[in-house]
């Protein structure tokens, strides 16, 4: 795995440059934690949103990466959009997961779970419709398990 090329992720602007030169050159699987920490910053919402559409393009998830876009799914206080674009993700990264071993408790099932859960719970059907398109994405895929 490469190291964390971000740095600094207040300097938005830089890493945005960085985001789209890692996605031009196909090198976005080798920098998933660094997506993931990303994710984790979410004190500006452009680069959240960036690494939750550029995770369409990650040929071999990784459980981590995938665990903090399932966090923004879930997450109430998340912009609605935000989420969207969420539930898209987790239905892309779950069909590109390879078998990964024991991974300290990731369990995808227990993903489609709170996803349908959360579009139970939700009472926005633009993030219901996105949450069963993902679900449905992932009901036809071989998905590894641990």
């Amino acid at each position: 795995m490469a190291r964390d090329l971000f740095g600094d992720l207040s300097e938005w602007g830089r890493v945005l440059d960085q985001l789209e030169q890692l996605r031009s050159a196909g090198q976005l699987d080798e920098h998933q934690a660094g997506l993931a920490r990303i994710l984790r910053f979410r004190q500006n919402w452009q680069l959240t949103e960036r690494v939750l559409l550029l995770a369409a393009g990650i040929r071999q998830s990784n459980d981590l990466l995938t665990a903090e876009v399932v966090h923004i799914l879930a997450d109430a206080e998340a912009d609605i959009g935000t989420r969207i674009l969420a539930a898209k993700a987790i239905g892309h990264l779950l069909r590109h997961r390879p078998n990964q071993g024991t991974s300290r408790g990731f369990d995808p099932d227990r993903v489609i779970q709170n996803m349908k859960a959360t579009g139970a719970a939700s009472n926005m059907p633009a993030l219901q419709r996105a949450v069963t398109d993902a679900l449905a994405s992932v009901a036809g895929a071989s998905i590894a398990r641990n």
